[in-house]
Parts: C-alpha cells; sequence; structure tokens
C-alpha cells in the first residue's frame, strides 16, 4: 500500500471517531495539547503520525489506538475448523459480578474454547476504552492456548458476536455511547444487566422471583411474557435495603448515638472507634468517597460484623432493610397471584434467606454457570423474553 493511500485511511479514521464522538478539530487539538495546524494536517491526508502521536490521538479520542489503523492491516482468515467466515466467529460472555470479571468463550459449533476469572469489574461509570481494555484482557487470556486466534485477534473479533452484562447498567444514554463505541470491534453486541443473566439462568423452565441482594437491591420477575424489574436503580437514588443503604443507615445510627439522640451501641462505639472518635472524620471519609459509589459499603461491613454478634441494634437495622424487600416480594406476589420460588444471591443473601420461609426458597446456579449461558444466547433468545 503505497503512502498516500495510508495516509487518506489514517485520516479518514480519525474524521470517523472524531464524528463519533462529536469532537471539533479544536476540542481533539485541546485534549491532545497540540495544535490546531497539526490537526488540520492529519485530516487532509497530508503528515505522517508517529506511534508516540498515534497514542496521543487515541487517548484524546478515547479510543483503542489499534482504531485509528482500521483497513491498514492485511485481514488474513485463520484455520480454526475452516476457512469461511462463519467458521471463524467467537461466542463471548462476560459478567461484571462485584469486583471481578467471568469469560467464557465458544466457537460456532458451543465448544468451550476458554474460561477465565479476571479482578476489576466492569462498569460503565468507567470510561469506554479503559473497559474496551478490560474486555480486550479477558478475551486474551481466556485464549491463551490458541495463539493462532490472538495473533489475529483484531479481524477474528469483527467477525464475532460478545454478550456483557456490565454494572450501572441504567445508565441508559452510557449503555447507548458504550455499545455504540465496543461495536467498532465487534460484529454482534448485547449488553445485559446483572438481574436479567441470572434470572434467565435460575429460571429457564418455570417462572420465579430472582432476588439480588448485595451492593444494591433488585427483584426481577416474567409477567405477561416479559421480564420485569423492581428495585435496583444505583444508590443513593434508590437501592433500598442494600449494603450501601445499609451502610448510611449505619452512619445515621452512629450520629444519633453520639449526639445523645438514641442510646449509645455497641455499633456506634464500633464505628466511632474505626474513626478516631470524630464524626468529623467519617463525613470527610464519606465526602472524599463520592467519587465512589460504594463508599458506604464499609460502613456495612462493620454492621454485618456487629450482626453477626448478635447485636441489638444491628439486628434492627437488617430487619429493616428486609422489610423494604418483603414489600417488593408482596407486590409481585399481588401481581402474579401465586407464590413464585425465589432464588436469593449477592453479599447479603445468607442474612435475608433466613426472613424467606424455606419452602419458597430454591438453590440459585454458580456465577460460572450464568456466564457459560451468557455465552449461548442469541438475539432469538433475548427477544424470547422481552430484551
Amino acid at each position: 500500500m503505497d503512502k498516500q493511500k495510508i495516509l487518506t485511511i489514517l485520516a479518514h479514521n480519525v474524521r470517523q471517531e472524531m464524528n463519533a464522538a462529536n469532537l471539533s478539530s479544536v476540542e481533539l487539538a485541546r485534549r491532545c495539547h497540540i495544535s490546531t495546524g497539526t490537526i488540520s494536517k492529519i485530516l487532509q491526508g497530508k503528515m505522517s503520525i508517529s506511534v508516540a502521536m498515534a497514542m496521543t490521538l487515541a487517548e484524546g479520542l478515547q479510543i483503542d489506538v489499534t482504531q485509528l489503523f482500521r483497513h491498514l492491516i492485511v485481514e488474513k482468515t485463520v484455520d480454526i475448523g475452516a476457512c469461511e467466515q462463519d467458521e471463524q466467529a467467537l461466542c463471548i460472555g462476560i459478567i461484571s459480578i462485584r469486583n471481578s470479571r467471568l469469560t467464557c468463550i465458544k466457537n460456532k459449533y458451543g465448544n468451550v474454547l476458554g474460561i477465565s476469572t479476571l479482578s476489576g469489574g466492569l462498569d460503565l461509570a468507567e470510561s469506554s476504552i479503559f473497559i474496551l481494555n478490560k474486555i480486550i484482557e479477558s478475551i486474551r487470556i481466556s485464549l491463551k492456548e490458541f495463539p493462532t486466534i490472538i495473533n489475529n485477534l483484531e479481524y477474528i473479533l469483527s467477525v464475532s458476536s460478545i454478550n456483557l452484562v456490565t454494572q450501572s447498567y441504567e445508565f441508559e444514554n452510557t449503555r447507548r455511547k458504550f455499545k455504540s463505541f465496543i461495536s467498532k470491534t465487534f460484529k454482534q453486541v448485547n449488553l445485559m444487566a446483572d438481574w436479567q443473566i441470572s434470572y434467565l439462568a435460575n429460571f429457564s423452565k418455570q417462572n420465579g422471583i430472582s432476588l439480588i441482594t448485595d451492593k444494591g437491591v433488585s427483584l426481577s420477575y416474567m409477567h405477561d411474557n416479559k421480564l420485569r424489574k423492581l428495585g435496583g436503580w444505583k444508590f443513593p437514588v434508590y437501592d433500598l435495603g442494600g449494603e450501601n443503604w445499609l451502610g448510611v443507615e449505619t452512619i445515621k445510627h452512629t450520629i444519633d448515638a453520639v449526639e445523645g439522640h438514641v442510646p449509645m451501641s455497641s455499633l456506634a462505639q464500633t464505628v466511632m472507634a474505626k474513626f478516631g472518635g470524630k464524626i468529623e472524620t467519617i463525613t470527610e471519609y464519606c465526602f472524599k468517597g463520592t467519587k465512589d459509589p460504594d463508599v458506604y459499603c464499609h460502613f456495612s461491613a462493620i454492621l454485618l460484623q456487629a450482626y453477626w454478634g448478635q447485636d441489638i441494634v444491628a439486628k434492627s437495622l437488617i430487619i429493616r432493610g428486609f422489610e423494604v424487600i418483603q414489600r417488593i416480594i408482596d407486590r409481585v406476589d399481588k401481581v402474579t397471584n401465586v407464590s413464585l420460588p425465589i432464588t436469593m444471591m449477592g453479599s447479603l443473601m445468607d442474612i435475608y434467606k433466613t426472613f424467606i420461609h424455606p419452602s419458597r426458597l430454591l438453590e440459585s446456579v454458580s456465577d460460572e454457570y450464568k456466564t457459560e449461558l451468557l455465552s449461548s444466547l442469541t438475539n432469538d433468545d433475548l427477544e424470547r423474553i422481552g430484551l
């Protein structure tokens, strides 16, 4: 390929990414700390760029640097069973749960090629390029036994499908922008929430209630052939009864106890001891942690420790948390006109399940099973339940 054609394709790729991000040349120049004249020459196909310049542009555009060189790399077919495009396609499922991500990758015949579990979840509150890099890392590690695929990964991903379960799924605009961004890397992209895949995995052959009690709380059930959800709107907007909510209630009780509005408890004494005996230190800790949506989970951890230690106040806070959840269960019972079986998942499962009658509880499937199922889901499967 001659030099001018390379510059023309590069200019096209940069302009396409600018349009996707709704960026002007002035704004891109500002982000990259280079002159608008340099940006202009690149867009006109009149300037070669170094590797360092490419990295700078990619950072300014918030994309993977390989996106700038689309169509410059000769695409080669790879022998992973056959040389047809659809034979090379992978089916990828990645679930973000707590602070980790589970991956399962299959070929078109449903055979598992690789699995992995890595630290660091996928939260849509983070930048798209940061999330994409985590996804690519998970895929590479899962396919470590297939160097031929890894060496041609860019092309193979372009003909592959990926089903993702992310955190902050309820951020609709962010979700839409992220899907548009990674659709440049994969042929087919489906984004799901943990409550959706949890329901599908637990109730493939019957209706039921899938209850997730973690940092937040959400309940999902099937009604009128559509999967529905109650709760799970992200703390502090909602998520009543979850870890963050319990943490805030712990702080409120501690302050009330210190200021003499309620009797001093061992729970309040423990919280104060961990923060040097000063309310100011607690509020400062929360203020500095505002960029962390789960900052209050630190306090719920103290509460849970006190609960298992038979602390009376801790027990009362947990009971209040479940009362919120019980109201949601009662609402579903009323809508469906039947007491459906319940599966429970999440960090608060062992505590909250003691409040539900054993006859309604079913054992929940494993996270590994959910990940494997995710890698097998098709668009038809999702449409069937209204997703």
